[in-house]
């Protein structure tokens, strides 16, 4: 038992090392960006665990990340073509030999052949022609009946066009109504007393977490231009504004050309993050009290009968409860009942 004891005590022993090793050593990233006129090239390396753990990637080539732990490499291996394709057999002995033999017909059973035909031929043609009159009348019947069904057709249509309007214009009505309804609920919501607090937070707990993973340095050399000198201009206020906020962190040199469309130059982007951190920001935000009661709320607006529904079913648990209503009332008439009885006793 003492064995089977000292091995549990070292399994969980392993398990919360590992799981401390998880939350608290950081991962460590480096982004190299190279950009010159044959288009930008990429190279990211992930380590963790002491540099023992390694991911890296390179872009353009070879497009798949790589794997390594320690000395060891684990990467896809190239799934080998597994047989070679059939040879293709000969053609079928049964196709080449076999010919197709031609029998002779007999020129009398032709000659038969053709004799009823012609006999066929001109009786259609007479009954074609007795035909052609039928048809005539039968034509203009055809025409008429058409015109008719037309002009039906298009009084079914404006008949159609006038209510399809008037649906129109209803459904236009109840939605604009619905939109209103929806402002007026969620600015109510949002005027709420812990709607606003929560926000706040889970904003600031969302900031904090990226601050966590933005890298903590930045270095190299950019030449920039774009086809209007507006845009540049814009590109090159907004990096003086981010490098002025964050002086220690940024070392880029960008160098606007007003004159040409250009993007150049080299990268260095370092950085690391601890999960533990990002972890604790999520779990704030996910078990906040103030969010599972926003979602109640929001689930009350899209099912109205459940939230009726949960309602009544407190009510009642509310009426069972004991010492409410008769019951409450009952129990005081027979304190007051022993009370007085108590008082006579005295007397």
């Amino acid at each position: 038992m003492a064995v089977v004891g000292w091995i549990l005590l070292g399994i969980v022993l392993l398990l919360l090392f590992l799981l401390l090793t998880i939350l608290f050593l950081p991962i460590f990233y480096r982004i190299i960006v190279k950009m010159d006129e044959k288009g930008p090239s990429v190279s990211i390396k992930v380590t963790w665990f002491f540099h023992l753990i390694r991911v890296l990637f390179d872009y353009p080539k070879p497009k798949k990340p790589i794997i390594k732990i320690a000395f060891f490499t684990l990467s896809e291996k190239k799934k080998k073509d597994k047989g070679e394709k059939p040879a293709e057999t000969g053609k079928d002995s049964s196709n080449s030999d076999n010919t197709t033999e031609v029998s002779d017909v007999p020129l009398n059973e032709e000659n038969s052949s053709e004799n009823i035909l012609e006999e066929n031929a001109s009786t259609d043609h007479n009954s074609s022609e007795d035909s052609s009159d039928g048809s005539v009348v039968e034509e203009v019947n055809d025409k008429a009946d058409e015109a008719t069904s037309q002009e039906s057709s298009r009084n079914e249509e404006m008949i159609s066009e006038e209510g399809n309007k008037k649906k129109q214009k209803k459904s236009l009505k109840e939605t604009l109504e619905k939109l209103w309804d929806d402002f007026q609920y969620y600015k109510a919501l949002w005027e709420d007393g812990s709607t606003k607090p929560f926000v706040k937070d889970a904003l600031s707990r969302v900031l904090h977490l990226l601050k966590n993973l933005l890298p903590r340095k930045i270095k190299g050399y950019v030449l920039f231009g774009a086809e209007s000198p507006d845009v540049t201009g814009y590109v090159f206020g907004g990096y003086s504004v981010f490098k002025a906020l964050y002086p220690r962190r940024f070392f880029l040199t960008l160098e606007p050309d007003f004159e040409r469309k250009v993007l150049e130059g080299d990268l260095l982007i370092k950085g690391h993050f601890c999960v533990f951190t990002l972890l604790l920001d999520a779990l704030r935000i996910l078990f906040d009290k103030r969010l599972k009661l926003l979602r109640k709320k929001l689930d009350a607006r899209k099912h109205p009968e459940q939230e009726a529904g949960d309602d009544f079913v407190k009510e009642k648990k509310r009426k069972r409860k004991p010492g409410s209503g008769k019951k409450r009332k009952a129990k005081a008439k027979q304190k007051d009942q022993t009370r007085n009885g108590n008082d006579h006793g005295d007397k």
